[in-house]
């Protein structure tokens, strides 16, 4: 690894962060199945609207999406009870290739999402509502409107996703061919957007990012952003310790440990994703309702959250997450109650226990679940062998018959879409570990086609007839978290810096590796 030694030089303008090795090659193509971290895309992409953060009481970031911030959208409003949105952008913006942001350029990047039919369609399309490519509309050159099949009064909400981050058109059109009309090889290496910053170089071990001085909300104050590729974490540690990097993001709770306690950091904790206990519901023993609700019965959440989390993190309670509109978590009886969770075990077909394996990642904080986890289920009969899951294949001998989801990063905080991305899912995320359920998809998609007024009924309903079949066990809510050395400048704090804000929101941890 190259040695940087910021600490001898006057690198407060610069930053240096370790990422994985795979993160460092990755595709710019903001719906691509290889695409760069969320806060790499959001460095060079800029969106049209992003969430609001607020910090909690203890002093935990969190995103705000009721109050979403204008970026390259001025203004939006709501003129047909949520089912058309007509979206203002902002005027005179230019980019590092000289040219002006307009209504082409929204509309070309959304009907791209379509076409491609990856991600970005099945957000816009499946969940948004956005059903066909002809419901978006210019009306001039820096006015659209977005019709919708069904009210969503959460959609500008949607115009924040990655997948349909706006693509300089004029430039991305120069690279198209017959075989790609979309120019994905080229959009591939060579990000074409309005953000803060624009890609200088991007090699074997490293991606530099120079500042965009023609963005719209002025030249940013880091002069320079490296990101070299480690192949461990403990390397990507040390890297920040030794001052070889002066930044570090998505940390576990033990790496952000290292941190919080030296001077020399400033280091913040942030509401990240959600864990949960997957079960295959679909077969043997686990098709019995009676057993997935011991489970959830016989679960220490609190030991969970003290031991297995260090702390850092909050019980989960429902399959809408806590800060979406909607969220209640009285539907959730799961409290841990042992003499109940076998009362159910001997109402179940098993009622003598029986042995099964438990797949997990090879974190610490999913090692330390599957310990107590595992002394837990013994009370009820059940014998847990564990086992790591198998990336990229994990279905390679077979679903797993119960799996640990560490990290559900839901990109969005809208109760929709917490629904759609855990129970109608996109056809092989997670290499098919999802199970699609009919029944819930039925009982979404009534949700989604119901009346604004309607809806907050429906949501908590949902959330209760979820919570009873026990697809899962709802474990907790996970933060993460980053340290940067005081050295740098504190422009990396501030809201235009979105590739740090959009941990708050859109991140995933094993971006130095697992």
């Amino acid at each position: 690894m190259e040695q940087y030694a910021f600490y001898t030089e006057n690198m407060n303008n610069k930053l240096l962060i370790p990422q994985s090795k795979n993160t460092v090659e990755d595709s710019w193509d903001s719906d691509s199945s290889h695409v760069a971290a969320n806060n790499n895309v959001y460095m060079v992409y800029e969106p049209l609207t992003f969430p609001s953060v607020a910090v909690d009481k203890n002093n935990i970031r969190y995103p705000v999406a009721s109050n979403l911030l204008p970026r390259l959208a001025e203004n939006w409003n709501n003129v047909d009870n949520g089912k058309r949105w007509r979206v203002q952008l902002r005027k005179n913006i230019k980019n590092y290739y000289g040219n002006e942001l307009t209504a082409d350029d929204v509309y070309w990047s959304w009907l791209r999402a379509f076409e491609l039919k990856r991600v970005g369609r099945w957000r816009t399309r499946r969940v948004g509502g956005v059903y066909l490519p002809e419901d978006v509309s210019v009306l001039d050159e820096h006015t659209l409107e977005f019709s919708l099949n069904r009210p969503n009064e959460a959609f500008p909400q949607y115009l924040s996703f990655s997948t349909t981050v706006i693509v300089d058109s004029t430039e991305a059109k120069k690279h198209i061919t017959d075989n790609d009309p979309w120019a994905t090889e080229w959009l591939s290496k060579n990000p074409a957007g309005w953000g803060a910053f624009q890609l200088d170089k991007q090699g074997h071990n490293e991606i530099r990012l120079i500042p965009n001085t023609s963005y719209w909300a002025g030249k940013p104050a880091i002069d320079e952003i490296v990101q070299f590729g480690v192949g461990d974490r403990e390397t990507g540690l040390r890297a920040l310790e030794q001052g070889d990097a002066n930044c570090l993001l998505h940390l576990y709770p033990d790496e952000f440990q290292r941190f919080a306690d030296n001077d020399n950091f400033t280091t913040g904790l942030v509401r990240s994703n959600h864990a949960k206990l997957e079960f295959d519901y679909t077969s043997e023993p686990f098709d019995d309702k009676h057993v997935r609700q011991a489970v959830c019965y016989v679960l220490p959440y609190n030991e969970i959250i003290d031991k297995a989390y260090l702390g850092h993190a909050t019980r989960s309670f429902s399959p809408i997450l806590s800060v979406s509109q909607g969220y209640s978590k009285k539907h959730n009886q799961y409290d841990t109650d042992v003499a109940r969770a076998q009362s159910l075990m001997q109402q179940s077909k098993y009622p003598q226990g029986f042995t099964t394996t438990l797949q997990i990642d090879p974190t610490n904080e999913s090692i330390r679940f599957a310990e107590i986890a595992q002394n837990a289920l013994s009370q009820i009969g059940i014998q847990l062998e564990v086992k790591q899951l198998q990336w990229p294949d994990p279905l390679k001998d077979g679903r797993p018959a119960m799996w640990y989801h560490s990290d559900c990063g839901h990109a969005l905080t809208e109760p929709v879409y917490d629904l759609c991305h855990d129970f109608d899912p996109p056809i092989g995320i997670l290499g098919g570990l999802f199970i699609r359920n009919e029944e819930f998809v039925e009982k979404i998609n009534a949700v989604k086609n119901a009346i604004i007024d309607e809806k907050m009924n429906m949501y908590a309903k949902i959330q209760q007839e979820i919570t009873d079949f026990a697809p899962c066990a709802f474990i907790a809510e996970n933060q993460t978290g980053w340290a940067i050395h005081k050295s740098v400048n504190p422009w990396v704090y501030s809201e235009d810096n979105l590739g740090l804000y959009a941990t708050v929101w859109s991140t995933h941890r094993n971006q130095m590796n697992t």
